[in-house]
């Protein structure tokens, strides 16, 4: 149990020496904003290594992060703390990450996703690359983004944090399939490529 959350793990040992915990297998961190109101973080993970006087968690050789409708799943990752203790970034390898909104579902991957993340603990950016993905559907479309790179900006001040807009970078092609909806006629797709 810590000020910012608890963990359990099946072996553990613990440097007071050097501040340094090593949680050896079946991981389970929950990890809470300063806002009590706000969801947690719950970290999965292999095993992790949590240096306290660097305020940095290594996570693998696997790693989930599960918040609200929020999940990433990746390889090795890497948890930097704030001066409160609470989670600042999360840099993770080999990620892909879904999001089930009201009104929009995303799905997102990439070579390395970099999650920035509020003093109270809301997801307010993702960017990912190289080999970035982004699927986004709503009752209107369903819309395919490949490009190097993404970034997602979200609005940390409504609940949920709901996706405020995506901006891509590099080798762009994106494809929107509009959906059928009774009495209406189903336009055409749009594919829309660019090299920027």
């Amino acid at each position: 149990v810590f000020d910012e959350g608890e963990g359990k793990a099946v072996g553990a040992s613990y440097d007071p020496a050097l501040g340094k915990l090593e949680m050896n297998s079946q991981v389970e961190l929950l990890w809470r904003g300063k806002d009590p109101k706000s969801e947690p973080m719950k970290i999965e993970t292999g095993q992790a290594t949590y240096l306290e006087k660097d305020a940095y968690v290594l996570l693998g050789p696997w790693s989930r992060l599960t918040r609200g409708s929020t999940v990433v799943e990746a390889g090795e990752t890497v948890v930097t703390l704030n001066d409160e203790g609470t989670i600042d970034t999360v840099e993770a390898t080999l990620a892909h990450g879904t999001d089930n909104q009201t009104g929009r579902q995303l799905q997102y991957s990439a070579g390395r996703l970099n999650m920035k993340l509020t003093p109270k603990g809301e997801i307010e950016k993702i960017s990912g690359e190289p080999d970035a993905r982004l699927l986004s559907v709503t009752d209107a479309a369903r819309t395919n983004v490949s490009c190097y790179r993404v970034d997602l900006d979200f609005d940390a001040s409504a609940p949920g944090s709901p996706l405020k807009q995506a901006v891509t970078s590099g080798n762009t092609v994106l494809e929107a399939v509009p959906l059928p909806r009774p009495g209406v006629q189903t336009p055409e797709t749009k594919v829309l490529r660019t090299d920027r």
